[in-house]
């Protein structure tokens, strides 16, 4: 759904999952089996468009999970699903018993705006907790989770549509956990784990 939030002095109108920016973090481990309903309560579509090959369908989505080794089949990591405005789809993910953990994350994947979709916001971490997380040290650390984005608004903090002259002339928030150059805090002697995913489009200069 849309939310209105600040990013910075900038009040922006951005695609949100839960009304979060960035969507809120999942956990899960190998073997277990992973069930989300995406409700797609964005607005009506402006630019459904006849030609594949450019961009259109800015507020049809739908969830990939980035990076872990499922299936594409079915209701399962399966990038050829569309879910247009005011529909939902149930989803169910399985995480192989031998997964490796790490750190990945989710966003949608739907061809012709996914890119407009990441400029709004939409994305995640996703955690799969497994045995590097036993080792003591690790276990005792504190585990801070950064997403990094970017964020693209014209003039009225909307993320503008597929179009080159208004992505160039538009305002660039870059940010870590929706917060712009925020202050990250670690106590002399600690040990602290952090987890970085870039959620961006573009490459960060």
């Amino acid at each position: 759904e849309y939310e209105r939030m600040k990013v910075g002095n900038t009040r922006v109108l951005l695609r949100s999952y839960w009304g979060r920016f960035p969507g809120p973090t999942f956990r899960v481990r190998p073997g277990d089996t992973f069930k989300l309903r995406l409700v797609n309560d964005l607005p009506p579509e402006e630019h459904v468009g006849h030609d594949s090959n450019m961009p259109h369908g800015f507020n049809t989505t739908n969830m990939h999970l980035h990076g872990l080794h499922i299936s594409p089949k079915g209701n399962s990591d399966n990038v050829l699903i569309e879910i247009p405005p005011g529909e939902r789809f149930d989803y169910e993910f399985n995480i192989p018993a031998n997964h490796p953990a790490g750190t990945y994350w989710y966003h949608p994947h739907k061809h012709g705006s996914t890119s407009v979709q990441l400029y709004s916001g939409l994305a995640g971490a996703f955690i799969v907790e497994g045995d590097i997380d036993e080792v003591p040290e690790i276990a005792a650390a504190r585990d801070r989770v950064f997403v990094i984005q970017e964020i693209r608004v014209g003039a009225k903090g909307l993320v503008p549509d597929f179009d080159l002259d208004a992505f160039d002339s538009a305002t660039i928030l870059r940010t870590i956990n929706g917060q712009l150059q925020p202050t990250i805090t670690i106590r002399p002697g600690e040990v602290q784990r952090w987890r970085l995913i870039q959620a961006g489009v573009g490459e960060f200069t």
